[in-house]
């Protein structure tokens, strides 16, 4: 844990700037994991605090430094930044967070002599960009690898020696009931990277909560121990495995329609089921690729009947394409989502 940005050298702590200089001393390889591609994820006007977004997404723009664009990660739209707000036509444009692409630069700032290369989607769009990767990490001529959960698979390479995940954080914190359970697995497979053959490998995980209790999950390796305690509070909480969850996401171009629509339905459920809906409600990106949508969630007891429910399900679903006003509405059903 870094106790104050004062201790921080670039996007790096410093005894984890520290342990990337040794390791390169050491003539051995060192991995920064940071699972965000692009070089800032949004920009804000320093003026009027402006954030640029999607035009057809409720999400910011991603800044991409060396195409010199604007690309949401979403519906993948992509345009040039401009040299100007676009709310008070002022050029005070800050970057903000952090991506890999923004990391390399860091790192090659840092370390001039290390040899960096990048492992994302946008760096290996050719079929064979990975094995061609993964070709020169042999070699020994690659001191650095920043990269996203792609590096997290499959990779075996003997002089790597150090992991460095950036911010843990943020996988900790995502709005979603198995959040912990793939930080746990997301954050081992990329330990899993060092080490792997003769020599010790070594892992800094850079973090602002250090007691968090999948951090020390990951530290002691204790799975079974972490899957218990998830297990109990899905239970407590009636998420699967103790349930079945289906998500039932609706969409529309117009919101109101679809606001609408998801109430209507919404309502038809609680009068069949009596129990166990949720929402209607927005999710966290409400409008993608210029459609808005609204979530219900229905929890159902696991074990027999379940055939007949998801039957009974699907009929009322369709029966919101009797009604002129929401036939045009799209329905998905996501059992078990995420």
């Amino acid at each position: 844990k870094y106790k104050s940005l004062k201790q921080m050298e670039g996007p790096f702590a410093k005894p984890v700037f520290d342990a990337i200089g040794e390791t390169l001393g050491l003539n051995q390889q060192v991995l920064v994991f940071q699972n965000r591609r692009g070089y800032s994820p949004f920009l804000t006007c320093m003026s009027c605090g402006w954030t640029e977004p999607c035009a057809d997404c409720d999400v910011a723009v991603t800044y991409h430094k060396k195409t010199k664009s604007l690309k949401c990660h979403y519906c993948g739209q992509s345009r040039e930044l401009s040299n100007h707000c676009p709310s008070c036509q002022k050029s005070a444009w800050q970057l903000r967070g952090i991506g890999t692409e923004r990391i390399e630069e860091n790192l090659e700032s840092m370390f001039p002599e290390a040899h960096i290369i990048r492992v994302d989607s946008d760096t290996t769009r050719k079929k064979k960009s990975m094995s061609h990767f993964i070709d020169w990490l042999e070699t020994g001529k690659v001191d650095i690898v920043v990269g996203t959960q792609m590096i997290g698979k499959g990779l075996d390479i003997s002089g790597l020696s150090l992991a460095v995940i950036v911010n843990a954080d943020n996988a900790l914190q995502m709005p979603d009931f198995r959040a912990h359970e793939r930080a746990f697995q997301l954050f081992t497979q990329v330990a899993g990277r060092t080490g792997r053959r003769e020599d010790k490998g070594h892992v800094i995980i850079q973090t602002a909560t250090p007691e968090h209790p999948i951090l020390l999950a990951v530290k002691s390796g204790k799975y079974n121990e972490m899957a218990m305690n998830l297990l109990e509070d899905r239970r407590v909480h009636h998420y699967p495995p103790f349930v079945k969850l289906i998500r039932i996401e609706l969409r529309h171009r117009k919101e109101i329609i679809v606001y609408e629509a998801a109430n209507f339905l919404a309502q038809k459920l609680l009068d069949n089921f009596r129990g166990g809906v949720l929402g209607p409600d927005e999710p966290s990106v409400s409008r993608i690729k210029n459609m808005y949508l609204q979530h219900i969630w229905m929890k159902f007891p696991s074990g027999k009947g379940l055939t007949a429910m998801k039957d009974k399900l699907r009929k009322i679903n369709n029966s919101l394409f009797f009604s002129s006003d929401f036939k045009s509405v799209k329905i998905i059903m996501d059992v078990d989502p995420y």
